[in-house]
């Protein structure tokens, strides 16, 4: 499992510096499944969550369901068919934007243990 975080910024004349958004993506596989079937990203405090994209890189087998929460809404960002490799979950605004004032998580549980595939998730920040 691999986490890497990407941020951009850019000066733009008449506003002076602009930061796009940035991303924290978790690369996962069937190996990092724990027993408890939840693995978690860490959320800074002080950030906007503005969207959620998950892909399935390879076909999962054993775990037939994802879901990506927030540790308290199990499913909050959304579902995820972890059977079909390309399968993708991409939420931009509505339940995929919050601000976490004090830190929190990204989760993912899955419905069973899972015996092959990977996945990437990524979350956006502004």
């Amino acid at each position: 499992m691999s986490v890497n975080v990407h941020s951009q910024v850019t000066h733009q004349e008449a506003d002076g510096l602009a930061v796009a958004p940035y991303g924290k993506k978790l690369s996962y596989k069937f190996s990092d499944v724990p027993a408890g079937l939840t693995i978690v990203l860490p959320v800074p405090e002080g950030v906007t969550q503005i969207g959620i994209l998950n892909v399935i890189k390879t076909a999962f087998v054993g775990g037939t369901s994802l879901t990506i929460g927030d540790g308290t809404d199990p499913d909050l960002f959304g579902v995820v068919t972890l059977g079909t490799a390309g399968n993708v979950v991409c939420t931009f605004g509505g339940t995929a934007a919050k601000h976490y004032l004090t830190g929190g998580r990204v989760v993912l549980t899955f419905g069973a243990q899972p015996t092959a595939g990977e996945g990437e998730l990524i979350v956006y920040f502004a």
